[in-house]
């Protein structure tokens, strides 16, 4: 229900309703009614009172009660005044108070018969002038409980006193309700369909209310969830915009990778072709300045020919005594004129199968004549070490006397340089053994050794490397380069017998490499470190225990393996092949069962050896690395970005055993002990290498004990234990020395502790 509607009547019947506790006063006796106030005056309504009503019978009241009451809709609002009181109304329509109280008797009860003669007798007077029946009212839409009743309405305020009471209002004859009879039947049940009728329409209303709140509910829902799935696909689209674009700068990343390593290739064969057009010009200037050399030298000793020839011609005597006052005039000088014509006179053979230059030694019976300085005594002798660089013996010596002192200091290495004193490398410290050699005495002893057929490498590349097999002190692997000061030799002493596991104290598990009949072993460790005599003593251990063909790939063969069970066969980068990756791939078509590579240098060699291990050889090779678990890493590094992947899964799946290897100098610093690392292939191992989780090998290392892992901590703490190297030294080349230094502290005797 509207509430204007609600309220407006609501009004209406509140100012309708008798106020209870008043009297009721007639209009004439009011004093608004007497007052002239203008013409805002309230006056009585003219109308002349009904009939009596035949029934209901009139029902006695008491007289206080009938005094009291207050006819409704008596009077009328004329005019709405701002004046004090409203203007009488005239008198001819004005009535005497008793016909006033019996015309209004009607209205608010039924009328008395006998008891009230006056207001009978003027009642046909006035029913002529009586309006006709109002209509109806119409039935609102109002509830019971909401109705206004008198009851309901608050007592009036009691004027105050001596005031003069305000008239109320007249009402208008619209609003004048009817007779106070009891409703019909046919009322009753119009006024219940009518009210059933609202009560319909207020559910209907309630109904559609409901409907249109639901709907509305559901449009919301819905558009919440259209909202949220243009938000969920949203989402999807910018995810696949973003993998999208991600997709696109990868494969943007690879593209340019790839053109990168094409640029990288295409530099490298232009450099490559470069370097080979500048060792042709090389090798054909120096080719021009030898033909030069020679020419000029035949020229020079045509030349002293013939001026020697002149000279016999002209004075014969003369020149003889000439000659012998030159050969005997200084005793010194003719003995060291001798050695050097021996030493011109030696025999320098180059074998082509092992790149060996034979060096004999003068055979010479005697004291050299004139002398009491035997060649043989030279070779013999080895100058001990010198506190000072005057109290070191003469460098003057042969290459005989060098090699002499490195076997005697039991050196692994010599080095000769210009104008420095000889330097043999004992342990892991250079000491100096001589006084300073000069410069011109280098060259002559490195252009002595240096082969034919290496000449012209040398003077084009300026290095070379090669062996020499001494027959009193053994095998040297040299290389020869010249440097700053002049020319320089670094002689590597190899022993002549080929080493086995048990001279090298290296553990029962390094042989398991020869257990595998296929797959890739590879001996690892920084460079000096021992890892040719490691694959070298493997190698003979499959030369003594099986019957295979081993084919070997060295620069330079340094260890010979000697006829036994197996057929080895030992070729040279340089010599025998152009390198080692074209090596690897003949070595295919020759039917070997092991293949040695001396180093991994490049990814030709790489891809050429995991290839061979794949097509079911085993193949044995060293790399300079720092421990095992970097070593995967290095392998893979060496290929492009676009080929990592596909060689990480050949890598993982040839792979057999890392050997890594460490040299620790003794507490007398006068050897070397080997300190091992061994990582064998597993599950764990193949999973970490194939999801580039290289990472995490250390902690497979730590926890694999099981699977046959040594790690290189706990090499060096058993070393320590057993009072072969120093606490302090160790520590040098472990991976972690607050751990090494726990492991050499559990067992350990007293002395390694205090170490």
């Amino acid at each position: 229900m509207r509430k204007d509607v609600v309220q407006a009547r609501f009004t209406v019947a509140r100012r309708d309703a008798p106020s209870a506790g008043r009297p009721s006063q007639a209009p004439a006796q009011s004093p608004a009614a007497t007052s002239p106030q203008g013409p805002s005056a309230i006056t009585p309504e003219k109308r002349p009172a009904p009939a009596p009503a035949a029934a209901p019978q009139p029902r006695p009241e008491p007289a206080a009660t009938q005094g009291a009451a207050r006819p409704a809709a008596q009077f009328t609002r004329t005019q709405q005044g701002t004046g004090p009181a409203a203007q009488p109304a005239p008198a001819s329509s004005q009535q005497p108070a008793p016909a006033q109280k019996a015309a209004a008797a009607p209205a608010s009860q039924p009328a008395k018969p006998a008891a009230q003669p006056v207001a009978t007798q003027q009642a046909p007077a006035k029913t002529a002038l009586s309006p006709a029946p109002q209509p109806a009212p119409q039935p609102d839409e109002w509830d019971d409980d909401d109705e206004p009743t008198v009851q309901t309405l608050s007592p009036p305020v009691a004027p105050p006193p001596g005031a003069e009471p305000k008239p109320k209002p007249a009402r208008k004859p619209e609003e004048v309700t009817g007779s106070t009879a009891p409703p019909s039947p046919a009322d009753v049940q119009k006024e219940a369909e009518e009210r059933k009728a609202a009560e319909e329409r207020k559910a209907a209303e309630e109904r559609k209310v409901a409907e249109e709140r639901k709907a509305a509910e559901e449009r919301k829902a819905a558009e919440e969830r259209k909202a949220a799935e243009e938000k969920r696909l949203a989402d999807e689209r910018r995810v696949i915009e973003e993998r999208k674009a991600v997709e696109e700068r990868r494969a943007q990343e690879r593209k340019a990778q790839e053109r990168a390593a094409v640029e990288r290739a295409a530099n490298e064969r232009a450099a490559v072709e470069r370097a080979a057009a500048e060792k042709r010009a090389a090798v054909e200037r120096a080719a021009a300045e030898r033909a030069a050399a020679q020419e000029r030298a035949a020229q020079e000793r045509a030349n002293l020919e013939r001026a020697k020839l002149e000279r016999r011609i002209s004075t014969p005597t003369s020149v003889d005594a000439v000659d012998v006052e030159i050969t005997t005039s200084d005793p010194g000088q003719r003995a060291a004129s001798a050695v050097a014509s021996a030493t011109e006179a030696e025999e320098i053979e180059a074998d082509v199968a092992d790149n060996t230059v034979e060096l004999t030694p003068p055979v010479v019976a005697g004291p050299i004549p004139g002398t009491n300085i035997i060649p043989s005594a030279i070779v013999a002798t080895a100058p001990s070490a010198a506190t000072s660089e005057k109290e070191r013996p003469r460098a003057d010596g042969t290459l005989d006397s060098f090699l002499a002192m490195a076997a005697s200091a039991r050196a692994s290495d010599v080095h000769l340089v210009a104008g420095r004193p000889l330097f043999l490398r004992i342990a892991s410290d250079l000491v100096p053994r001589t006084q300073p050699v000069q410069p011109e005495h280098v060259e002559r002893i490195a252009r002595e050794l240096i082969p034919v057929r290496l000449r012209e490498r040398f003077e084009a590349e300026g290095a070379c490397d090669f062996a020499i097999d001494h027959p009193q002190h053994g095998r040297f692997r040299v290389n020869v380069s010249r440097q700053r000061t002049g020319y320089k030799l670094s002689m590597r002493v190899v022993p002549r017998e080929v080493p086995t596991l048990a001279s090298l104290a290296l553990p029962e598990a390094v042989g398991g490499a020869t257990k595998h009949a296929r797959g890739l072993v590879l001996v690892t460790g920084p460079a000096g470190h021992g890892k040719t005599s490691t694959l070298a003593a493997i190698v003979g251990m499959l030369n003594a225990t099986t019957a295979r063909h081993i084919l070997t790939l060295e620069d330079p063969i340094e260890f010979v393996h000697p006829r036994k069970r197996a057929i080895v066969s030992q070729r040279e980068v340089g010599a025998h092949a152009r390198s080692y990756a074209a090596g690897l791939e003949a070595a295919m078509r020759e039917d070997p069962d092991v293949i040695v590579v001396g180093e991994l240098v490049d990814a030709a060699t790489v891809r050429e050896a995991v290839a061979a291990s794949e097509t079911g050889h085993l193949v044995l090779a060293t790399m300079s690395t720092q421990s095992a678990a970097k070593t995967v890493d290095r392998l893979v590094e060496m290929f492009p970005y676009a080929e990592q992947a596909q060689m990480r899964m050949s890598i993982a799946g040839a792979l057999r055993l890392i050997i890594g290897q460490r040299l620790v100098p003794s507490a007398d610093r006068t050897r070397l002990h080997a300190a091992i690392e061994l990582l064998p292939a597993s599950i764990a191992l193949y999973t970490l290498i194939r999801d580039e989780r290289t990472a995490q090998i250390p902690s497979l290392q730590q926890r694999g004990r099981s699977l046959g892992v040594v790690r290189l901590d706990e090499s060096l703490a058993e070393l320590v234990r057993s009072q072969k190297v120093t606490l302090e030294v160790a520590k040098q080349l472990a991976e972690s020395p607050p751990e090494l230094e726990a492991l050499a502290s559990r067992n350990a005797p007293a002395v390694a502790r205090k170490a």
